[in-house]
């Protein structure tokens, strides 16, 4: 036997990160990022954006709803006598054009301007021969408003002819 002691050397603590080799690929443990702490960072962020929710709907709420009640409350105005039709209104109550009786026998609103809310008024569409009662006379998925303001024929394909 050898009498001369064996010296040991100690074995150094465990770096930040240690490399472990599985097979041909090197695995990096890194002991700082444990899934422990990982859901304990979770949770913590969690509470955080749940108070922050929290606090801005309080906040909402205290904004919509007055704080200062010396405001009366608001009463309801008593029922006024109806306004009078002027000479005008009684032939034509919308003003778009087209007379009241024109409109009954036409279908459209004697109290709307644009029956059809397509932009343009009811006696534009009957002097254009489009219907004023459909927004989209030829089908094809574009306002006649917007047809006529582009320079397309709200009435069919292609564009207007200009004289």
């Amino acid at each position: 036997m050898d009498n001369n002691p064996q010296q040991i050397t100690p074995i150094p603590p465990p770096q930040e990160q240690e490399r472990v080799v599985v097979g041909a690929s090197p695995l990096v443990v890194d002991h700082n990022h444990s899934p422990r702490r990982k859901s304990g960072v979770l949770i913590v962020l969690g509470l955080i954006v749940a108070i922050v929710i929290v606090g801005g709907l309080l906040y909402m709420s205290s904004q919509s709803s007055p704080s200062d009640t010396s405001v009366p409350p608001v009463t309801q105005a008593p029922p006024s006598e109806p306004v009078p039709l002027t000479p005008e209104m009684e032939v034509d109550r919308d003003l778009d054009g087209v007379t009241n009786e024109q409109e009954a026998t036409l279908g459209t609103s004697q109290t709307e301007f644009d029956t059809d809310q397509d932009g343009l008024s009811d006696q534009t569409e009957i002097e254009l021969g489009t219907d004023p009662t459909n927004a989209d006379t030829d089908g094809d998925g574009f306002l006649d408003g917007l047809e006529l303001l582009q320079g397309f024929n709200p009435n069919g394909p292609g564009r207007l002819e200009t004289n």
